[in-house]
């Protein structure tokens, strides 16, 4: 004997959510249009809601406030209709996949990866800048040159004896004080410690660096000490002058070469 279940109820069948928000659209005399502007949820994602179309729409998140906007206009519990939904949705085998949901959340996000990345022009600025220091100081370390001594030891004029008025001027024109009739130039061929004295005055060192140069003036005597050999190229009074052999470790020019000379 075959048992056919019970017929039941028609009151007793629960209709989907999809259709009771369709039913309650058309009670209110309102169409998906109408719907779609009020709650700004697209035409097509309203269409696949009242269909239960679970595939055309997006991920769980997305979809769920959706559904709590569309039945909050229509005077249902928004959060209620939400929970049914995922619920019916589970149910019916609409879960979509890990990676589906997140292609749909990505596909919502504006589109930014293929815009370039933008760089300041103070930033460009900054990075040519330490490009060209990192070049100079390169520079500077290869040839053993020292800007700075070049510019602060060009020229040293040993200063005047006591009582001399002296003028930083050309000393051959005699402004200013007395007329120089030494004039001692000489440009480094290596680091070398100089220790000049000009008549009779104190005696002042200094430290010289390659490819730098520098001059000095005298009255009457100039006495000049290196500490390393063949290390400079010497003019007296625009003429060339050998360098000065070495003397218990020192190279001393003794200018003029007879001390008692006038």
């Amino acid at each position: 004997m075959t048992v056919h279940p019970a017929p039941v109820a028609e009151s007793e069948v629960q209709p989907s959510l999809g259709d009771r928000l369709r039913q309650l659209r058309e009670e209110q005399n309102l169409s998906l249009d109408d719907v779609s502007r009020a709650t700004r949820v697209s035409l097509a994602n309203l269409r696949a809601i009242e269909a239960q179309a679970y595939d055309r729409l997006p991920a769980d998140p997305f979809a769920k406030g959706m559904v709590v906007l569309y039945a909050t206009h229509l005077g249902l519990d928004g959060f209620q209709a939400g929970a049914r939904f995922l619920a019916e949705r589970h149910r019916g085998g609409g879960i979509r996949s890990a990676s589906q949901q997140n292609l749909a959340r990505f596909s919502l996000l504006p589109k930014k990866l293929a815009e370039p990345s933008h760089v300041s022009s103070a930033a460009v600025a900054m990075g040519l800048l330490m490009v060209i220091v990192l070049s100079f100081t390169l520079f500077c370390l290869s040839t053993s040159w020292n800007p700075f001594a070049f510019l602060t030891e060009r020229i040293w004029v040993t200063p005047p004896a006591a009582g001399d008025s002296f003028h930083p001027a050309d000393p051959s024109t005699g402004t200013g004080g007395p007329r120089r009739t030494l004039h001692l130039s000489a440009r480094f061929l290596s680091d070398v410690e100089v220790v000049v004295s000009a008549d009779g005055s104190e005696s002042q060192r200094r430290r010289y660096s390659r490819n730098t140069s520098a001059t000095w003036w005298a009255e009457r005597q100039l006495r000049v000490e290196f500490s390393q050999p063949d290390s400079a190229e010497l003019s007296l009074n625009g003429s060339p002058l050998p360098f000065p052999r070495g003397r218990d470790g020192l190279h001393v020019l003794q200018l003029p070469a007879d001390p008692t000379a006038p």
